[in-house]
């Protein structure tokens, strides 16, 4: 009897693990597909587009992040921020899904792809917002938003720019070497429906410095258990924004 139950529990224990095994070993595939598709989506940025140059990454905690850096490069009017359009007009933004995971990485790639497919339409990037929003609405858990930082130019120092319910833009002056904080309050993209959204201008120097950045960044602690704060990344920023662009990224 000892014999047999042995037996019996040996092989339920094969089939347990056989089973557990089997399903471990499918959704290990699946993150890691989620992962080689959440790079292809988020690659390192690095690129000059007429007087400016840009460089950036993100780094996923987890295997699939929710975080997104790009730059949209065209060569029509409906890039620039002022009538009369540039040959070298960009859109660069940074976006974060709320939550992590596999989920932030879905909702993530549907908004790179429809961010950019709307921005084929031009127009300012108030009226984008405010569309992008009304895609994502419906096509999300109601916990789930993004917030964003987008900045739009081309020839010359005028840009526009929008932040939504993100952090602000920092902005180091080459002829001071002040940061400022620069945002426009307002809330995430596809948290409510029917949400108007508003955007500024500002004027941009050679030499000056605009930082994008997630909280993924400031939110981060020390041996001490003293978190880094935006206060932290104004003071790094502050020491090296005369260093090359990829050294400071």
């Amino acid at each position: 009897g000892i014999l047999a139950a042995m037996v019996g529990s040996y092989t339920c224990f094969l089939w347990f693990m056989n089973g557990t095994a089997a399903r471990y070993l499918r959704a290990r595939a699946e993150i890691e597909l989620a992962r080689q598709i959440h790079q292809v989506l988020v690659p390192t940025v690095s690129l000059t587009v007429g007087e400016y140059e840009f460089a950036g990454f993100s780094a996923p905690s987890g295997e699939v992040g929710g975080d997104l850096v790009d730059v949209v490069t065209h060569g029509t009017d409906l890039w620039s921020p002022r009538a009369g359009g540039a040959a070298d007009g960009w859109f660069g933004y940074v976006a974060d899904v709320s939550g992590h995971g596999v989920s932030s990485g879905l909702v993530m790639g549907m908004f790179k792809s429809a961010l950019r497919m709307r921005l084929l339409q031009g127009g300012p990037i108030a009226s984008l917002l405010k569309d992008m929003n009304g895609v994502l609405f419906p096509l999300k858990s109601s916990a789930m938003y993004v917030t964003a930082a987008c900045v739009r130019g081309g020839a010359g120092a005028a840009l526009e720019y929008a932040v939504a319910g993100h952090l602000p833009i920092l902005r180091v002056r080459a002829s001071s070497g002040l940061v400022d904080e620069i945002t426009t309050p307002q809330i995430p993209i596809g948290m409510f429906e029917g949400y108007d959204y508003k955007s500024a201008s500002l004027e941009c120097g050679p030499g000056d410095l605009l930082a994008l950045i997630t909280d993924g960044l400031t939110e981060v602690f020390d041996s001490r258990e003293q978190e880094l704060g935006i206060y932290g990344i104004k003071r790094v920023l502050a020491d090296i924004s005369a260093r090359p662009l990829a050294e400071i990224a």
